[in-house]
C-alpha cells in the first residue's frame, strides 16, 4: 500500500505492522506511528461519490489531532491499539454485509486472503460523522 519504508516507535516498520493486512484508525492513523497520517489509506475507497470527500474528512480528523497537540502542548499523538482494533473490527464486520465480501466475488478490493482492504463499507456522511467526532480517549498523547 505504501511503497516507501515507514519506521515508527522502537524501530517498528509499518510493513511489519501491516503484514496481515493494512488497517488504520479512521483509515488514517496507526498505533506505534505517532504524528503519521495516511490520506487515502486502507478502506478509504468509495464507490458512490468522489474520493475528494473522503480526503477532506480525513483532513478534518488530522486537524483535530493537530489541535489536540497544540492545545495540550504535546509532542505526539497516535491512536491506541485498542481504538484501532475496535475500529478495524467494525469496518470488517460492516464489510461482511456487502457483496464485496462474498466468496465468489474476487476483486482488487481484496487482499490475497480475501479481506476487503480498499473500500469503506458505508456512506460518506457516516465517515464524516466519525471524523468530526474526535475522541481524545482513543488516542495516546505524549507530552
Amino acid at each position: 500500500m505504501i511503497s516507501y519504508s515507514v519506521i515508527g516507535k522502537n524501530g517498528r516498520k509499518l510493513s511489519c505492522q501491516w503484514q496481515e493486512y493494512p488497517r488504520a484508525y479512521l483509515n488514517t492513523s496507526m498505533p506505534n506511528f505517532p504524528n503519521h497520517f495516511v490520506v487515502t489509506g486502507p478502506n478509504t475507497g468509495i464507490g458512490h461519490t468522489s474520493a475528494i470527500f473522503v480526503i477532506v474528512f480525513q483532513l478534518i480528523y488530522i486537524m483535530h489531532c493537530i489541535h489536540e497537540i497544540i492545545g495540550n502542548k504535546a509532542l505526539a499523538i497516535e491512536p491506541s491499539e485498542i481504538a484501532e482494533s475496535e475500529y478495524t473490527t467494525m469496518i470488517h464486520r460492516e464489510m461482511s454485509k456487502t457483496v464485496l465480501s462474498y466468496e465468489q466475488c474476487t476483486s482488487w478490493y481484496q487482499n490475497a486472503q480475501g479481506k476487503v482492504i480498499a473500500m469503506f463499507p458505508g456512506f460518506t456522511f457516516t465517515f464524516l460523522r466519525m471524523c468530526k467526532a474526535f475522541k481524545p480517549h482513543h488516542h495516546i498523547i505524549k507530552r
